[in-house]
Protein backbone atom coordinates (compact mmCIF):
# COMPACT_ATOMS: atom_id res chain seq x y z
CA UNK A 1 0.00 0.00 0.00
CA UNK A 2 1.53 3.28 -1.09
CA UNK A 3 -0.21 6.60 -0.63
CA UNK A 4 1.52 9.72 -1.90
CA UNK A 5 0.90 13.12 -0.40
CA UNK A 6 1.33 16.35 -2.36
CA UNK A 7 1.72 19.47 -0.26
CA UNK A 8 0.69 22.79 -1.82
CA UNK A 9 1.33 26.02 0.06
CA UNK A 10 -1.63 28.13 -0.97
CA UNK A 11 -2.74 31.57 0.23
CA UNK A 12 0.49 32.11 2.11
CA UNK A 13 2.96 33.95 -0.11
CA UNK A 14 5.45 34.59 2.71
CA UNK A 15 5.58 30.92 3.67
CA UNK A 16 5.93 29.82 0.05
CA UNK A 17 8.74 32.33 -0.51
CA UNK A 18 10.49 31.19 2.69
CA UNK A 19 10.27 27.56 1.56
CA UNK A 20 11.57 28.32 -1.94
CA UNK A 21 14.56 30.24 -0.54
CA UNK A 22 15.61 27.29 1.63
CA UNK A 23 18.56 25.14 0.67
CA UNK A 24 17.72 21.70 -0.69
CA UNK A 25 18.87 20.00 2.54
CA UNK A 26 16.65 22.35 4.55
CA UNK A 27 13.66 21.58 2.37
CA UNK A 28 14.16 17.87 2.83
CA UNK A 29 14.55 18.10 6.61
CA UNK A 30 11.50 20.35 6.86
CA UNK A 31 9.38 17.95 4.85
CA UNK A 32 10.62 14.91 6.80
CA UNK A 33 9.86 16.54 10.14
CA UNK A 34 6.38 17.46 8.87
CA UNK A 35 5.78 13.90 7.64
CA UNK A 36 6.93 12.43 10.97
CA UNK A 37 4.42 14.59 12.84
CA UNK A 38 1.67 13.62 10.42
CA UNK A 39 2.53 9.92 10.83
CA UNK A 40 2.41 9.91 14.65
CA UNK A 41 -1.36 9.32 15.01
CA UNK A 42 -1.21 6.54 12.42
CA UNK A 43 1.67 4.82 14.23
CA UNK A 44 -0.15 5.18 17.55
CA UNK A 45 -3.27 3.56 16.07
CA UNK A 46 -1.26 0.73 14.44
CA UNK A 47 0.29 -0.12 17.80
CA UNK A 48 -3.09 0.06 19.49
CA UNK A 49 -4.57 -2.29 16.87
CA UNK A 50 -1.66 -4.68 17.28
CA UNK A 51 -2.20 -4.76 21.05
CA UNK A 52 -5.93 -5.38 20.75
CA UNK A 53 -5.52 -8.19 18.20
CA UNK A 54 -2.72 -10.09 19.86
CA UNK A 55 -3.16 -13.38 21.60
CA UNK A 56 -3.16 -13.03 25.36
CA UNK A 57 0.40 -13.60 26.28
CA UNK A 58 2.26 -12.21 29.27
CA UNK A 59 4.74 -9.54 28.34
CA UNK A 60 5.04 -5.90 27.57
CA UNK A 61 3.02 -4.00 24.99
CA UNK A 62 2.68 -6.49 22.14
CA UNK A 63 3.05 -9.70 24.14
CA UNK A 64 4.20 -12.32 21.68
CA UNK A 65 4.42 -9.57 19.04
CA UNK A 66 6.66 -7.37 21.17
CA UNK A 67 9.37 -7.20 18.50
CA UNK A 68 6.82 -6.23 15.88
CA UNK A 69 5.33 -3.63 18.25
CA UNK A 70 8.74 -2.01 18.65
CA UNK A 71 9.42 -2.12 14.91
CA UNK A 72 6.42 0.06 13.98
CA UNK A 73 7.74 3.49 13.07
CA UNK A 74 9.11 5.69 10.32
CA UNK A 75 12.25 5.60 8.23
CA UNK A 76 13.37 8.15 5.64
CA UNK A 77 13.72 7.16 2.00
CA UNK A 78 17.32 7.58 0.93
CA UNK A 79 17.90 10.52 -1.38
CA UNK A 80 14.29 11.71 -1.41
CA UNK A 81 12.01 13.88 0.68
CA UNK A 82 9.85 10.90 1.57
CA UNK A 83 9.13 8.78 4.60
CA UNK A 84 8.17 5.11 4.96
CA UNK A 85 5.67 4.31 7.69
CA UNK A 86 5.38 0.71 8.83
CA UNK A 87 7.40 -2.08 10.33
CA UNK A 88 11.14 -1.63 10.15
CA UNK A 89 13.34 -4.62 9.45
CA UNK A 90 16.74 -4.42 11.05
CA UNK A 91 18.73 -7.53 11.73
CA UNK A 92 18.94 -8.38 15.44
CA UNK A 93 17.00 -5.26 16.42
CA UNK A 94 13.40 -5.39 15.22
CA UNK A 95 11.15 -8.24 14.24
CA UNK A 96 9.19 -6.41 11.58
CA UNK A 97 9.79 -9.14 9.03
CA UNK A 98 6.61 -11.00 9.95
CA UNK A 99 4.24 -8.01 9.78
CA UNK A 100 2.95 -9.05 6.35
CA UNK A 101 1.89 -12.45 7.71
CA UNK A 102 -0.07 -10.82 10.50
CA UNK A 103 -1.56 -8.16 8.22
CA UNK A 104 -2.70 -10.38 5.33
CA UNK A 105 -2.61 -13.88 6.82
CA UNK A 106 -1.46 -17.09 5.17
CA UNK A 107 -3.11 -20.05 3.50
CA UNK A 108 -3.36 -23.50 5.04
CA UNK A 109 0.14 -25.00 4.90
CA UNK A 110 1.15 -28.64 4.71
CA UNK A 111 4.50 -30.36 4.41
CA UNK A 112 5.30 -32.84 1.65
CA UNK A 113 4.34 -35.63 4.03
CA UNK A 114 0.94 -34.03 4.58
CA UNK A 115 1.53 -32.74 8.10
CA UNK A 116 -0.66 -29.75 8.86
CA UNK A 117 1.31 -26.60 9.72
CA UNK A 118 -1.71 -24.37 10.20
CA UNK A 119 -2.56 -20.96 8.91
CA UNK A 120 -2.55 -17.41 10.16
CA UNK A 121 -5.69 -15.32 9.90
CA UNK A 122 -5.03 -11.80 8.68
CA UNK A 123 -5.71 -9.14 11.30
CA UNK A 124 -5.39 -6.08 9.02
CA UNK A 125 -3.99 -4.14 11.98
CA UNK A 126 -2.07 -1.75 9.71
CA UNK A 127 -4.56 -1.05 6.91
CA UNK A 128 -7.40 -0.50 9.40
CA UNK A 129 -5.28 2.04 11.28
CA UNK A 130 -4.34 3.92 8.12
CA UNK A 131 -7.96 4.11 6.97
CA UNK A 132 -9.25 5.30 10.34
CA UNK A 133 -6.51 7.90 10.98
CA UNK A 134 -5.76 9.19 7.46
CA UNK A 135 -8.17 12.13 7.52
CA UNK A 136 -7.26 13.29 11.03
CA UNK A 137 -3.55 13.03 10.25
CA UNK A 138 -3.78 15.09 7.08
CA UNK A 139 -5.64 17.94 8.78
CA UNK A 140 -2.49 19.17 10.52
CA UNK A 141 -0.13 19.12 7.53
CA UNK A 142 -0.30 22.86 6.82
CA UNK A 143 0.31 23.86 10.44
CA UNK A 144 3.14 21.34 10.88
CA UNK A 145 4.70 22.64 7.68
CA UNK A 146 4.46 26.22 8.87
CA UNK A 147 6.09 25.36 12.22
CA UNK A 148 8.91 23.41 10.53
CA UNK A 149 9.72 26.26 8.14
CA UNK A 150 9.78 28.82 10.94
CA UNK A 151 12.07 26.57 13.04
CA UNK A 152 14.43 26.16 10.09
CA UNK A 153 14.79 29.92 9.61
CA UNK A 154 15.21 30.48 13.37
CA UNK A 155 18.05 27.91 13.47
CA UNK A 156 19.60 29.49 10.41
CA UNK A 157 19.47 32.97 11.99
CA UNK A 158 20.94 31.64 15.24
CA UNK A 159 23.81 29.99 13.37
CA UNK A 160 24.60 33.13 11.40
CA UNK A 161 24.67 35.16 14.65
CA UNK A 162 27.01 32.70 16.35
CA UNK A 163 29.39 32.62 13.36
CA UNK A 164 29.43 36.44 13.16
CA UNK A 165 30.33 36.63 16.87
CA UNK A 166 33.21 34.19 16.36
CA UNK A 167 34.62 36.28 13.50
CA UNK A 168 34.89 39.43 15.64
Amino acid sequence: MSDALTVLLQNDKELRKAFEEMQQVGKRSTLLSTFRKVAKPIIRKVRQNLNSRRKHDPGQHGGMYNGLYKSIGTSPVRGEAALNVGSRRKKNKFAGHHANFLEYGTVQRRTKRGVNRGRIRGTHFFSDAVESEKDSALKGVAEYMRVSIVKYWERRAKRSQSTSKKRR
